[in-house]
């Protein structure tokens, strides 16, 4: 069996490909509008340079230069990013957080991602079941079994990403990390190699 060592190491490398980013759980637009909110003074300044307040309050204002004008709203501008992509990292989970955040916490989050995509989110669960399987059948040369277990695998990633996209929960793509195509890609060659182990298995 000369394949039956790289079959083992690709079940075992889904362990470690589970720790990817997988999902993301909110979408680019849903992110911007998070942090979308500018805090403007609006200042009504008559010809002596005196800012006239709507409470009757007069004070001087002094009015800035282009210059620092500019670079008070680059540095807003480079601030809104730095927190855009900080939520995007909060949004962004790996196979086992997701499956943690979801299935295995005592208080879920009431949001509708949490409530509506509960029961598609447990395909993924399955997934981590099968592929516990499938490891430990690799090991005692069940070779049919991986190689069900793989296609049951791509199945249901495949199946419950779907779901997740119609209940909204998956709105762009972008939100499908690169971890969840090298999942996909591991098992397709896990029943790829399968397939070798049991042909050569046939010609002895």
């Amino acid at each position: 069996m000369k394949y039956i060592i790289t079959l083992r190491s690709l079940v075992s490398l889904s362990f470690l490909l589970f720790f990817l980013p997988f999902l993301r759980t909110c979408s680019e637009k849903s992110i911007e509008n998070l942090h979308s909110e500018e805090v403007t003074a609006v200042l009504i300044v008559d010809s002596a340079n005196k800012v006239i307040e709507g409470n009757d309050t007069i004070r001087t204002f002094k009015a800035p230069s282009k210059q620092k004008e500019t670079k008070f709203l680059q540095q807003e501008k480079e601030n809104r990013i730095v927190r855009i992509n900080n939520a995007k990292r909060e949004f962004t989970f790996n196979f086992y957080t997701l499956l943690v955040k979801t299935l295995f916490t005592d208080k879920l989050h009431k949001s509708s991602f949490f409530e509506s995509s509960f029961y598609y989110l447990s395909g993924y669960f399955l997934v981590l079941i099968s592929t516990i399987i499938m490891w430990i059948s690799s090991f005692l040369n069940k070779i049919k079994t991986v190689q069900i277990l793989s296609s049951i695998n791509l199945i249901l990633l495949s199946s419950s990403t779907i779901l997740l996209y119609f209940c909204e929960a998956l709105e762009e793509l972008d939100q499908i990390k690169i971890g969840y195509y090298l999942i996909f890609i591991n098992f397709i060659l896990i029943i790829i190699f399968s397939r070798k182990i049991l042909k050569d298995n046939q010609t002895v």
